[in-house]
């Protein structure tokens, strides 16, 4: 078995390990108590949620230059979406993603797609969050207290700063720096790095085209992502109003905005289930918001994310069994033609 399908298993293995003792510890009763809650209403909840990750995904599409179908890049999305969703930081699910993919035009380019959209993925996060504040105080000025309103501008900067330092590593050749550091752990060192680093330097410029020849790229990317955020923030107006508040659509996207930016200090957690719902509960209180609505309507949108781990699962058990294909054309080189 090749390392990448090992990869694939392995992830697919504890991923759904830990969904299972997750659901068990939520309780199937209360989820179906909340559930019985929202009735038709979770339909709409899906929807929303369905639309940003088809969004993402296209996002996606663009930035590994529309090697493959589509379909093949949303099912990577959303299995390397559903790994995120269980590990630490959230990150571990990027490198399925490249392993889904990868043989689709060029491991390079795939990498430095993948990449990209990472660094626009946490552009318009914070954009948004920085934002979302800003735009409350002028529909709702006095909706919400100002110093809530700073506190939570002041949380945004902070909690960006690991990214900048993540932007200024991935324009100053993050792939060549991470293979570097490798050559210093004695388990992870191989006897001939020059190959490695080769690859990792072409990496490296393929990214740096975002900022030039596929400038247009970059500036997509980044726009449909803002838009997944705002299909977020839907979602939760969507499951606000399935739960019976009364809330706004602008109330609904200045709580996603706080939902993000509390994300990012939990995000150490070993999984985001429940420590998430945690993280909403706070936010719905310190906002003068009923606290139990924001759990609840935590709850009914993990149980949406749960399905959609489950697809994404079921697309990574699918990939792991098909038989390997043979390894394709440097990136950059057209397919031999016969001899």
């Amino acid at each position: 078995m090749s390392r990448g399908r090992l990869l694939n298993v392995a992830a697919l293995v504890f991923g759904i390990g830990v969904m299972a003792a997750l659901c068990m510890k939520i309780g199937w009763h209360e989820i179906g108590r909340q559930m019985a809650r929202v009735g038709w209403g979770f339909v709409w909840v899906c929807v929303a949620g369905s639309a940003s990750n088809v969004v993402e995904a296209a996002a996606l599409w663009i930035a590994i230059d529309r090697r493959c179908s589509f379909s093949r890049v949303y099912g990577a999305s959303i299995a390397g979406a559903a790994v995120n969703q269980f590990t630490p930081l959230s990150e571990a699910g990027e490198a399925i993603k490249w392993n889904l993919l990868k043989d689709a035009g060029g491991s390079e380019s795939v990498a430095s797609g993948v990449l990209a959209w990472n660094v626009c993925f946490r552009i318009t996060k914070y954009a948004y969050a920085f934002l979302a504040p800003l735009m409350v105080l002028l529909v709702h000025p006095s909706l919400f207290p100002a110093r809530t309103l700073a506190l939570l501008e002041v949380a945004a900067i902070v909690a960006f700063i690991p990214s900048l330092i993540f932007f200024i590593l991935v324009w100053s050749g993050s792939a060549e720096f991470v293979v570097r550091m490798f050559q210093r752990l004695p388990f992870l060192r191989t006897h001939d790095p020059a190959p490695l680093l080769e690859r990792a330097r072409r990496i490296d410029v393929l990214v740096r085209r975002f900022a030039g020849s596929r400038l247009g790229d970059a500036l997509a990317i980044n726009a449909l992502l803002f838009v997944a955020r705002l299909l977020s923030g839907l979602e939760v107006w969507t499951a606000q109003r399935a739960l019976g508040a009364d809330t706004d659509v602008p109330t609904a996207l200045f709580l996603y905005g706080g939902m993000l930016i509390v994300s990012v200090y939990l995000s150490i957690a070993p999984v985001q289930i429940g420590v998430a719902e945690a993280g909403q509960y706070f936010l719905f209180g310190l906002v003068g918001m009923s606290p139990a609505l924001g759990f609840a309507q935590g709850l009914v949108r993990r149980v949406r994310a749960l399905i959609s781990n489950a697809l994404g699962f079921a697309y990574l058990a699918y990939r792991s069994a098909r038989v390997e294909p043979r390894p394709g054309p440097p990136d950059g080189l057209p397919p031999a033609g016969p001899p």
